[in-house]
C-alpha cells in the first residue's frame, strides 16, 4: 500500500513545500497535520464500515482501500517534506 501510495504524496509534498516556503513553518505544519488527521478520522470510519459490511459488498472495500491509499500518501509527504526543513530551521534559525 505504501508502494502505491508513493506516486500520489508528490501533489501533496509540493504543496506542502510552497506553503513552507512562503509562509512561516508553523502555518506548514497546520496544513499538513489537519489534512492527515482527517484522512485518519476518514479511515478509521471506512475501516469500521467495511469490517461490518455484507462480504459480498465491493462498495465498503473500495472506499476503505481509497482511505488507506489517501492516509498513507498524506502521511508520507507530510514525512518526506517537513521534519528534515524544521529540524534545520529550529537549530540554525536559517531559512533557503
Amino acid at each position: 500500500m505504501c508502494a502505491c501510495a508513493f506516486p500520489l504524496s508528490g501533489p501533496w509534498a509540493w504543496i506542502l513545500a510552497d506553503v513552507r516556503e512562503d509562509t512561516s513553518l508553523a502555518g506548514a505544519w497546520v496544513i499538513a497535520v489537519i489534512p492527515l488527521a482527517i484522512a485518519a478520522w476518514w479511515d478509521n470510519a471506512a475501516r469500521i464500515q467495511a469490517r461490518h459490511a455484507d462480504p459480498d459488498l465491493w462498495g465498503p472495500r473500495i472506499r476503505a482501500t481509497a482511505a488507506r491509499l489517501a492516509l498513507y500518501a498524506m502521511a508520507e509527504a507530510t514525512a518526506l517534506t517537513m521534519p528534515v526543513f524544521s529540524l534545520v530551521i529550529i537549530l540554525t534559525g536559517v531559512r533557503p
